[in-house]
């Protein structure tokens, strides 16, 4: 960038709300926008806006250059790309569209350069003698190495003293359940002590200044956790940025260790989450969710529900609604949430509480009301009903019809019809219709009842009443047309069957066109083809395409019918005649012709000419063919678009695959192709490998992750399923819950979650903490 657009300035936004603020001000032209750690700008609501803005900068014609630059790990990157569950203003589907739409101009940086040319890498260290600090060394991990992460870690993992590798842990673990960049130091200072055992915790009065000190000290330039102060004015910091390095290995590395009470009693202090956005709180709370850490999550939705984010009152109502938690539910429902109202009211129509089932529909539940009218019907309370019914409650109405259904009160259908109830209108034409009554039933069709119409119709036709029948088709009474049409071929009424057609019923043509084509009277169809009889026609043309005639397709063009012409070019394409299909624009039955012949040089020369289909047709004959050197070829053709790359790639890889199985796909794994590695590791996958299974569920897979867990649970893996549940996996700590109740003989898992360490509990009465109760086990 700097040798190409040097003279460009540079816009270095250090938030989302900076860069929200940046974009509605409006950019110069011709500039860079730098976002380095691209996940803290695309974070949250604020975050969904921002990449709102960005997506709609890039992707609108005519707008002046501009350039933007930004940064990210690939766990960061598959994360966001995940999209969300629920809407939200502003969409959250906003972040993954714009990385979908940036996804071809991304540069992929190794783990390391072991796999570099040796005389690519010596003129590099020529070049800039930072690279050549690097690889006079044993390392080939140069970005890491510059970036002072290699050498954090190792002091980190060997030299740091516990006090000060406490509160980097902590800071690590913050980040990995969620919490935001700048990190307060009294949140570091309540949550470090949970990293330390109970001699470690033996410190003087200072000990959390001095582990401060410890991690802020600089390291070949760089430190673990670098000082920010966001309060106003000059002084002492107040918050902690962890290395962005450090916080990738604790999202890898620490992905399967637990976490500790002394982090979730500080995420769910009211005071801490007070200066976190409600989208931010709720997303933590998701993370308690999955540890199963069900109490603390209960916390952190109602936070984040309070301060009005949707997808928190969601997630709280169907927690306590899991949880059996009806006191819990009748407190959100009270505070106006809608889904607790819902969730609430299929308890209260279970336990048959029509008095609160008719308080939560006062307060405006929908479900509540048609529970509630549902439950008055089955217990036969009629006039409520009908009081709720006159009052225009619908859900009422409609069970106040079965009701009189039901009861068989003709004049109550009759009543609530005649007020204008569709639904009484449909029972009560029903009624009629089953007990013949044929002169109600025609008065009310003539009125125009479709009900009744319909009713009619099936009437007449089970009495075989041809007459009445034609009577109704030549009204143009729905059904009419297609029940006398039947009854005609069914009698043999040839006749009747030639004049309904002629008349121009659909029904009566197509029936026709199907008794002349059964009998092969060849004659017959072409005279009704060239009538108008659009079934008809139909089969003509597949017979004179069947038959490769030619003249006789041609004779039909005058139809203008397109089935017409796509006959005519079938039969041009069985009889190989390249030159008529491309005169006539027939491209892709061009192009399917010269892969039938498998006319490799043809479809590159007409993929060469733009043609979009021949790229694909080429493919597939190279992978055929075996050539796997042409499908590496075409997979790596730039011009050529990024679904016909993927689709010559995923024919490589099958190839390789058919080939040399899995032994194939893990040289090309090993040589940098991250597609092939993830196809290995779903084979292996398949094949019941658990670190396969592990692997797809880091990469953000939830159905591999599901499986993982079935197959842990399967096993009777308790510390399997402890140790994906410490990762934040749903599917695992379902598992061990259920599997650690069966070990204990706890038929019911009610009420049942697990604390940090992944042990069995049953807080009391919906109480934070952990109380002890159902098991001792764990680790």
């Amino acid at each position: 960038m700097d040798a190409t657009l040097g003279s460009w300035p540079l816009v270095r936004p250090t938030t989302s709300e900076s860069l929200v603020q940046t974009l509605e001000d409006g950019i110069p032209p011709a500039c860079i926008i730098w976002l380095d750690e691209l996940q803290e700008f695309l974070a949250g609501d604020v975050g969904a806006l921002a990449a709102d803005y960005l997506y709609e900068l890039l992707s609108t014609p005519g707008v002046r250059p501009f350039l933007v630059a930004a940064t990210i790990w690939p766990t960061f990157l598959a994360k966001l790309s995940m999209p969300s569950d629920y809407p939200s203003s502003p969409p959250r589907d906003a972040v993954p569209k714009l990385l979908r739409f940036t996804a071809p101009n991304r540069l992929f940086v190794p783990d390391d350069f072991e796999s570099t040319d040796a005389h690519l890498l010596q003129e590099a260290a020529l070049a800039d003698r930072r690279i050549r600090w690097v690889v006079s060394g044993s390392s080939r991990q140069i970005t890491q190495v510059l970036a002072g992460g290699v050498h954090l870690l190792e002091r980190y993992e060997h030299e740091q003293e516990p006090a000060a590798k406490a509160v980097l842990t902590a800071a690590l673990d913050l980040r990995r359940v969620g919490y935001p960049n700048l990190i307060p130091s009294t949140m570091l200072r309540d949550v470090a002590p949970g990293y330390l055992t109970p001699d470690q915790r033996v410190q003087p009065d200072d000990w959390f200044d001095a582990a401060l000190a410890d991690c802020v000290r600089e390291v070949h330039g760089v430190s673990a956790l670098t000082p920010i102060r966001t309060a106003s004015g000059v002084g002492p910091p107040d918050s902690y940025r962890p290395h962005d390095y450090l916080v990738q290995y604790g999202i890898l590395r620490r992905r399967r260790s637990p976490t500790t009470v002394e982090l979730w009693d500080a995420l769910t202090d009211p005071k801490a989450l007070s200066g976190l956005a409600p989208d931010i709180v709720y997303a933590i709370g998701m993370e308690a969710n999955n540890r199963g850490l069900y109490t603390t999550s209960t916390v952190l939705f109602r936070a984040a529900a309070i301060r009005g984010d949707e997808s928190a009152r969601r997630s709280l109502a169907r927690l306590l609604a899991v949880r059996r938690d009806l006191d819990g539910l009748r407190r959100e429902s009270d505070a106006d949430n809608r889904y607790a109202q819902d969730s609430l009211a299929e308890f209260l129509a279970g336990a048959q509480d029509i008095d609160g089932l008719r308080a939560l529909t006062d307060r405006g539940s929908l479900v509540a009301r048609q529970l509630h009218a549902r439950l008055l019907f089955m217990t036969g309370d009629t006039a409520t009903l009908r009081s709720l019914a006159d009052a225009g409650d619908e859900s009422a109405q409609y069970w106040l019809v079965n009701a009189l259904d039901r009861d068989g009160d003709l004049e109550g259908l009759r009543s609530l019809a005649s007020a204008g109830s569709e639904v009484a209108n449909s029972r009560l034409s029903n009624y009629l219709a089953a007990r013949e009554a044929e002169d109600e039933t025609r008065s009310r069709a003539g009125n125009g009842d479709g009900v009744a119409q319909y009713n009619l119709v099936q009437l007449l036709a089970r009495r075989g009443d041809v007459r009445g029948l034609r009577a109704l088709a030549d009204k143009g009474t729905p059904n009419a047309g297609y029940e006398l049409a039947n009854m005609l071929v069914r009698t043999g009424d040839m006749e009747g069957l030639f004049a309904l057609a002629d008349s121009g019923n659909e029904h009566g043509q197509s029936a026709l066109a199907n008794v002349l084509r059964e009998r092969n009277d060849d004659v017959g169809l072409l005279r009704q083809a060239r009538a108008g009889n659009w079934y008809a026609l139909g089969y003509v043309v597949s017979k004179l395409e069947d038959r490769g005639d030619l003249d006789g397709l041609r004779a039909l063009e005058c139809t203008g019918d397109k089935r017409v012409s796509g006959g005519i070019l079938s039969v041009l394409r069985r009889r190989g005649d390249l030159s008529a299909l491309r005169a006539a624009g027939a491209q892709h039955l061009l192009i399917g012709l010269l892969a039938d012949r498998g006319d490799l040089e043809g479809l590159r020369a007409e993929a060469d000419a733009g043609d979009r289909h021949a790229p694909y047709e080429v493919a597939r004959l190279l992978k055929e063919r075996g050539d796997l050197d042409g499908l590496r070829e075409l997979a790596a053709k730039e011009g050529r678009g990024g679904s016909v790359v993927g689709f010559a790639h995923d024919l490589l890889l099958r190839c390789i695959e058919e080939r040399d199985g899995l032994d194939g796909l893990r040289a090309e794994a090993e040589s940098g192709d991250d597609v092939a590695k993830v196809r290995l590791l779903a084979e292996l996958a398949s094949q019941g490998d658990i670190e396969s299974l592990r692997a797809l569920a880091d990469e953000g897979n939830s159905y591999q992750e599901k499986k993982l867990a079935d197959l842990l649970a399967e096993r009777g893996d308790e510390d399997g399923l402890r140790a994906e549940s410490f990762a934040g996996s749903w599917a695992a700590t379902e598992q061990l819950i259920r599997l650690l109740a069966e070990s204990r003989r706890l038929s019911d898992t009610t009420g049942l979650e697990l604390d940090p360490l992944g042990r069995l509990i049953r807080p009391v009465d919906g109480e934070s903490g952990y109380p002890y109760l159902a098991d001792s086990g764990g680790s």
